[in-house]
C-alpha cells in the first residue's frame, strides 16, 4: 500500500498548534497535513468499495443519514449534495422522530452511518435497529476493527492519518470525512450522468430565481 513521503521541510511544520504560530506556520501546517490527510484516505478506501456503496444508494428510494457532533455536519453535506441531485434524503437530529421514519420506510431505506471512531452509542443504537429491520447499511468510520465498521454492509474508510488530542486533529477527522463524501458522490454522479446533471440544471435554476 502507498504511504506519504515528507519533504525534508515538511517535518517542522506536521506538528501540533503551538503558542507561536504566525498566519503563515499555520498554513504550512495545515497544507501539509491535508495533503498527508487525502493520501491516506486514498489508500485506505477501496474502489470497490465505492462501487458498492454507488449502487447501494442507486437500488434505494430514501437514505437515512446521521451522524453525531461533526458527524453530523458530515450528515447535512450529504443531505444538501444528494438533494440536489434528486435523491430523497432524511436527515433528522432528534433520534425518535429518526427511527420513526426508518421504521415506516424500511422496504424503501437505506442506513448512511457516520462516526469517526466508530463507538458514537446513539449510531450504534440506530445501526442496530437498521440491522434487525434488514435495512441496508454503508458505514463511514476512520476505524475498520470497530463496532460499527463491523455492523456495515459497505465500509467506506475515512482516514486523518493522525491522533493529535487538540483540535487540529478533529479538523483532520472531519476533512477525511467530507472527502470521502465527495468521492462517494461524483462517483455517483459519473454512474448516473444525465439524470444528475439535469436535476443539478433545475436546482441551479430555481436558486438563480429566488435570487433575482
Amino acid at each position: 500500500s502507498a504511504t506519504y513521503a515528507f519533504h525534508a521541510d515538511d517535518k517542522k511544520y506536521y506538528e501540533e498548534v503551538s503558542d507561536a504560530e504566525t498566519p503563515r506556520s499555520l498554513k504550512n501546517k495545515l497544507k501539509v497535513r491535508i495533503n498527508h490527510m487525502v493520501e491516506t484516505t486514498n489508500d485506505a478506501l477501496a474502489d470497490e468499495a465505492i462501487k458498492t456503496a454507488v449502487t447501494m444508494i442507486a437500488n434505494k428510494d430514501l437514505i437515512f443519514v446521521f451522524g453525531i457532533g461533526a458527524s453530523a455536519i458530515v450528515a447535512q453535506d450529504i443531505f444538501q449534495k444528494f438533494s440536489r441531485i434528486g435523491k430523497k434524503v432524511v436527515f433528522l437530529q432528534d433520534i425518535h422522530l429518526f427511527v420513526s421514519a426508518l421504521a415506516v420506510h424500511q422496504n424503501d431505506a437505506l442506513f448512511l452511518a457516520i462516526s469517526m471512531k466508530g463507538e458514537t452509542k446513539e449510531v450504534l443504537d440506530i445501526a442496530k435497529l437498521a440491522q434487525k429491520m434488514t435495512i441496508p447499511l454503508i458505514v463511514i468510520s476512520g476505524r475498520e476493527d470497530s463496532t460499527l465498521a463491523k455492523l456495515a454492509d459497505c465500509l467506506l474508510h475515512s482516514v486523518s492519518g493522525e491522533d493529535y488530542k487538540m483540535r487540529t486533529a478533529a479538523t483532520m477527522s472531519l476533512m477525511a470525512q467530507l472527502y470521502v463524501v465527495d468521492v462517494l458522490f461524483y462517483m455517483y454522479v459519473s454512474e448516473h450522468f444525465a439524470q444528475s446533471y439535469e436535476k443539478l440544471q433545475q436546482t441551479k435554476d430555481v436558486i438563480k430565481k429566488l435570487e433575482q
